[in-house]
């Protein structure tokens, strides 16, 4: 649901780059519904309360311990689930919002990328832009770069 409000927030925002914040937005918001028709399960309100708080302070250095406390499970239990009905481990996931949250960021504003980076979780701006590179083929120059263009 966070995601489309996004999409929508974006949308009507004063960003030069909205379009592509809201279609990034989208692209979210349909990965999460094919992955909860593909997998044919309602995902569990534990689960969910974890993706929120990941999504809602994605900079907080989650461990897997620390959102199974979230989720009110033991952590091996909170692994299983999640890889269950996400598809992926937690802390691929926490990665993937990190990259989407710095790809608004790094097209939406001027900030320094070691800024972006600490806002994103990351103490390292280099371990950050190689971790962006990874995720999206480019480095985070060329990506603000390439979407300011």
């Amino acid at each position: 649901m966070q995601c489309l409000r996004n999409v929508l927030e974006y949308q009507h925002a004063d960003y030069p780059a909205r379009r592509h914040l809201a279609s990034l937005a989208l692209e979210q918001a349909l990965v999460l519904a094919f992955s909860l028709t593909e997998s044919r399960i309602a995902m569990d309100d534990r689960i969910e309360r974890a993706i929120a708080a990941m999504r809602r302070d994605p900079s907080h250095p989650w461990r897997e311990a620390a959102l199974a406390r979230v989720a009110s499970l033991s952590a091996s239990r909170f692994a299983h689930l999640f890889r269950a009905q996400v598809g992926i481990s937690p802390v691929r996931f926490l990665e993937q919002v990190r990259m989407e949250k710095a790809k608004g960021l790094l097209l939406a504003t001027s900030q320094p990328i070691k800024s972006i980076a600490a806002e994103v979780g990351y103490d390292d701006a280099l371990h950050f832009s190689t971790r962006f590179r990874r995720a999206t083929g480019r480095c985070p120059r060329t990506y603000r770069r390439a979407g300011a263009g």
